[in-house]
Formats: structure tokens, C-alpha cells, sequence
């Protein structure tokens, strides 16, 4: 009976730790596969060179030239209809082109201007002068002064001589231009003199007072200060030059006028830093 129980005591106690023993983990099967990635690059981009730089180098601007060199070009221009014939003397700077260019523009401009103005009053009278003249010709001409060519400033007066078919006489009229080299502007009579004077008063004063003792003056009004009056003027060494065409302060027959004014009769008025702090003795 002892043996018996303890047999059974030894087959239990068997029995039981089979019962704890661990099981194996089941193994799982992958559902699906995973994408297989390209290694990534180890090199870096190339780079595109930079461009060469190649420094500019400005063209040295030549010296301001204290004078120019100034020559005498014709000018001619025919037609038949209207019928006029034209004819002018202008002038025409050589050297450097940073200079002569701007002045020649100009002068340019004027002695277009001028054509242009001739040409357009002829075009209102030509079925007239064809019924009435047809063998009277319509003309324009021009001569120059150079006043001034020094300190850098150039200076000139042109004279027109202008006749209409049926007028009955010429008339002459003065446009004037005054240049800076230095500056490329054209020089302005108000730029000649300190702003907020009466300057103007003072120049037709001593304008008035020398055409009445050259008796030589009938329309006052015509130097009275005002700027139209006083739209032709020039540099010269001695002073300032203004010009006053037939009918302004006289009578046709007594011809263009002009007055020299000494700089030193303006000295109080002319600007400290103006051009003609350069000209004036």
C-alpha cells in the first residue's frame, strides 16, 4: 500500500511539470515584400563654372577744349513750288565729338527752324504769286559771326535776309546762340546773372539811354525790360552785345541796331560762379 502511494505521488509530480513547460513561438510568414531602394549617390552635383569677368574700362572723356575749331558750311535748298531758293551760311564745329556734336545739334535746330518758318509762310501765298509773279522768286539767306570762341564758350550771331515774292523790300531779323563746352547747355541771359536781381532793369536802362544819344531811337517799348526784347544777345570780349532788328526800336530805314554792354557797367548783377566770371576783364 506504501508503494502504491508513492508511484502515484512520483507520476503527478510528472505530470505537473509538463503542464509548464514553454511552447515554441509559431513562426510568421511575410504577407509581402518590401521595395528594394537604389543606394543614394555619394558624389555631389557639378557646378557650372562661373562666367569670366572682364572689368570695363571707361573711354577717357577728352580735356574741355578752351576754344573750338570752327568752320563755315553752306546751306542750299531750291524749289519750284512754292518758289524760293535758299541760301545760308552756318558754322560747324571739328574735334572731339563729345563737344562739336551737341553745339552742331544745335545749330542745326535753328537753321532748320528758320527754313521751316520760311517755307510755311511761302506755302500760304504761292496760288497768289503764281497767278500774279510766277517769275518772282521767294529767297532766304544767312550769314554768321563768330563774337566769342574762348573759356570754353563759342558765341554767334547769325543774320537772316529774308524776302517774300511781293513784299516790298527784304527784312533782316538776328538769331543768336551762346554755347558752353564745358557745360554742353546752351548759355540762357538769365544765367549770366545772380537770380533775384533787377538785372534785367539794368540792361535796358543802359540800352535805352545809348540808342537815344545815337538818336537812333524811335519805339522805346522795343528795349523796354522785358525778355523778348532781349532774346538776341552775344558774348564778345568787351561785353555783352544785344541786337535789335528793323522796326523794334527804329524805323526800317534805319537799319538793325545793336548795343555793346560793357561787363563792367553789369559787374553788380553778373552771377559770382556764372561763365561770366570767366570772361568779363
Amino acid at each position: 500500500m506504501k508503494k502504491a502511494a508513492i508511484l502515484f505521488f512520483f507520476l503527478a509530480l510528472s505530470t505537473s511539470a509538463c503542464g509548464i513547460l514553454p511552447r515554441a513561438a509559431p513562426t510568421v510568414q511575410p504577407t509581402s515584400t518590401l521595395p528594394v531602394l537604389p543606394p543614394i549617390a555619394q558624389t555631389a552635383p557639378a557646378i557650372a563654372p562661373l562666367a569670366t569677368w572682364t572689368p570695363v574700362i571707361a573711354s577717357p572723356v577728352p580735356p574741355v577744349p578752351a576754344n573750338a575749331s570752327l568752320l563755315s558750311e553752306m546751306l542750299e535748298a531750291y524749289s519750284e513750288s512754292p518758289a524760293y531758293t535758299i541760301l545760308l551760311e552756318s558754322v560747324v564745329m571739328e574735334g572731339d565729338a563729345v563737344y562739336a556734336d551737341p553745339f552742331n545739334s544745335q545749330v542745326h535746330l535753328l537753321m532748320e527752324r528758320e527754313q521751316k518758318n520760311f517755307i510755311e509762310g511761302l506755302n500760304e501765298i504761292e496760288e497768289w504769286r503764281a497767278a500774279n509773279m510766277p517769275d518772282i522768286r521767294s529767297t532766304l539767306d544767312a550769314a554768321h559771326q563768330v563774337t566769342l570762341n574762348d573759356h570754353s564758350l563759342v558765341s554767334v550771331r547769325f543774320e537772316f535776309y529774308s524776302f517774300t515774292a511781293g513784299a516790298a523790300h527784304p527784312v533782316s531779323y538776328s538769331k543768336t546762340l551762346t554755347y558752353n563746352l564745358a557745360s554742353g547747355d546752351v548759355v540762357l541771359l538769365p544765367d549770366l546773372f545772380t537770380l533775384g536781381t533787377d538785372w534785367l532793369g539794368a540792361l535796358s536802362s543802359y540800352c535805352l539811354r545809348d540808342l537815344q544819344e545815337r538818336g537812333v531811337l524811335e519805339f522805346p517799348e522795343g528795349a523796354g525790360p522785358t525778355m523778348g526784347n532781349y532774346a538776341s544777345w552775344t558774348l564778345t570780349p568787351e561785353g555783352l552785345v544785344v541786337y535789335f532788328d528793323p522796326y523794334q526800336v527804329a524805323a526800317y530805314a534805319a537799319g538793325p541796331q545793336q548795343v555793346l554792354v560793357p561787363y563792367a557797367v553789369m559787374s553788380e548783377f553778373i552771377a559770382p560762379q556764372g561763365v561770366l566770371s570767366f570772361v568779363q576783364p
